[in-house]
């Protein structure tokens, strides 16, 4: 082996199996989430953006990056993880509760992605 190569350690098993819940999870929520409104992704960008047409003077593009990801770590914990225990399913009434918040995130996200870019390039 090379010198200054590195191999990342073994992933155990157990972390192998909740990664993989995890993705067919946020498939299933993803389908959910785009069969349910009865939109396709490109009717749902559209509908989240609305009639915005710059992330400059909209309350997403505000603060810091800390600022952003203690906003978004708070919202996960009120909505995303309120009332859910391990080994829950993730349908119906849950998907309903979260559904505006996913929304205002996705928002959020691109207003100030659209403000990194804006920034940095």
């Amino acid at each position: 082996m090379e010198r200054g190569v590195h191999l990342p350690d073994a992933v155990p098993l157990r972390q192998v199996t909740r990664q993989r819940k995890q993705q067919k999870r946020y498939r299933l929520a993803r389908l959910v989430f785009t069969l349910e409104s009865g939109r396709t992704f490109d009717k749902l960008a559209d509908d989240l953006r609305g009639n915005l047409t710059t992330y400059k003077g909209h309350p997403a593009a505000s603060g810091t990056m800390m600022d952003w990801m203690k906003e978004t770590h708070q919202a996960g914990i009120d909505t995303a993880y309120d009332g859910l225990s391990n080994g829950d399913d993730i349908a119906g009434v849950y998907i309903e509760h979260a559904l505006p918040v996913v929304q205002q995130q996705l928002l959020k996200a691109g207003v100030r992605l659209a403000k990194i870019i804006d920034e940095n390039f």
